[in-house]
């Protein structure tokens, strides 16, 4: 499979390459969030109104249904911090955390319909388990490419 950038490209020649400037950056950082909100409210809601699903006194099922909106405002934010901050590091490695998160996103959103559904609170644990885990390993990359790539970077111009 042929990209348009190299291998060897990086985040800061990959956006002038797509001519992506520093506000726009900006603004899809700023904004994007929003839209991950708007859809997760939306979800909670439908929950909520659903006749299938009784919340009967257990309002932790909504936070089942909801509970991929912080592994995806993260991964958000690393991708940001990449394209914004972190112009040496490779296009491919944005790339492929994209990739990751979306990837990420689904996994933790098809398990989590059955911890909504049946309300068993042991798999709300060993879910909310699983959410730490992803948390604390996306973390975890940010800071390695933090410092792997902002130590270089620190020194160029704006």
């Amino acid at each position: 499979m042929s990209r348009w950038w190299s291998s060897s490209m990086s985040v800061g020649e990959a956006n002038k390459k797509e001519g992506l400037s520093r506000p726009l950056l900006w603004a899809w950082a700023a904004f994007l969030p929003l839209g991950f909100l708007a859809l997760a409210f939306g979800i909670a809601y439908a929950v909520y109104r659903a006749d299938a699903v009784q919340i009967d006194g257990s309002p932790w099922r909504l936070l089942a249904a909801v509970a991929w909106l912080p592994y995806t405002m993260l991964a958000h934010v690393v991708v940001c911090y990449m394209s914004l901050s972190l112009r040496l590091a490779p296009a491919a490695a944005r790339e492929a955390l994209i990739r990751a998160a979306t990837a990420g996103t689904g996994l933790l959103m098809i398990p989590g319909w059955p911890v909504v559904v049946y309300g068993r609170a042991p798999a709300f644990i060993a879910f909310g388990c699983a959410l730490a885990v992803a948390l604390a390993g996306l973390l975890a990359l940010w800071v390695r490419l933090d410092r792997t790539y902002r130590a270089v970077d620190y020194y160029l111009p704006s």
